[in-house]
């Protein structure tokens, strides 16, 4: 998804990007903070050409949106885009920030100038499905999921993601086959296990939809949603001692979850 990071991981050794020392090693580092410091040094010291500037800013921005600063994120991926006219990856990135502040529609527009630079990129497709899905227009969601699974059969995200837009038009037979799908890619998605599991327990099979949120809390035991709708799952086979276990679980790990589930503790997942 990430094609201009990665690309600068692999072909920047660390050390050696743009500059000798250490501001360089770390703007190319893999922990966000640590990008930020050496991306910041890097920028603050004012001697990088334009193109190397608005890679140091697409760094930075990246990390930003990664640690959800997102104002931050798209403040530097747009002085990224201004230096660099047609940097793909930034528009993608800043698309990404754009989605995650819940403005759909200038996700939407940076997407597109996106896919305008590399028409079919998987990975801007993918996100463009997801902001069209935020914007209720899910006929074209699919289409842009359809068009990633087409180009990569083997992209599990893009099922999973499918099987979201399928949920949100309460479509769960529909849903449930492309989770099982991305799952069988990539059985360690905790996701598409858990929106399976509700899925499972709008069709009223709350024993699959147990044993997903069982896989999910193996991945993620500090997940309290997990432990909330598998208690709510729990609740619905008459398992009360386990439900009010997780349900007390869940609170522990969130005090607010209750609230942010509606109040329905012990609802239908």
């Amino acid at each position: 998804m990430w094609r201009g990071l990665l690309a600068t991981l692999l072909l920047v050794p660390a050390g050696q990007a743009w500059s000798q020392g250490d501001p360089a090693a770390q703007c190319a580092s893999v922990d966000p903070d640590s990008r930020i410091q050496g991306c910041s040094a890097l920028i603050d010291a004012g001697a990088l050409p334009p193109d190397k500037l608005a890679e140091a800013y697409y760094q930075r921005g990246y990390a930003y949106r990664q640690t959800r600063r997102l104002d931050l994120a798209v403040a530097d991926l747009s002085q990224a885009i201004t230096l660099k006219p047609g940097f793909a990856e930034a528009l993608d990135v800043r698309g990404v920030a754009y989605d995650l502040q819940g403005d759909h529609a200038k996700a939407i527009a940076d997407f597109d100038a996106a896919l305008a630079l590399h028409p079919g990129d998987t990975g801007v497709l993918v996100n463009r499905a997801a902001s069209y899905g935020g914007e209720g227009q899910f006929a074209k969601a699919l289409r842009d999921l359809g068009r990633a699974i087409a180009a990569d059969p083997g992209l599990a995200m893009a099922y999973e993601d499918r099987g979201l837009i399928f949920a949100k038009q309460n479509l769960p037979l529909q849903a449930i086959a492309n989770f099982d799908k991305a799952i069988a890619l990539d059985p360690k998605l905790a996701d598409a296990r858990f929106n399976r599991a509700i899925a499972l327990g709008r069709r009223g099979d709350f024993a699959k939809a147990v044993a997903d949120l069982d896989q999910v809390i193996a991945l993620r035991p500090d997940d309290a949603a997990a432990f909330a709708v598998r208690a709510a799952a729990e609740h619905q086979l008459g398992r009360l001692s386990e439900s009010q276990a997780d349900l007390a679980k869940a609170v522990q790990l969130d005090p607010h979850i209750v609230a942010e589930m509606g109040g329905h503790a012990a609802a239908t997942p």
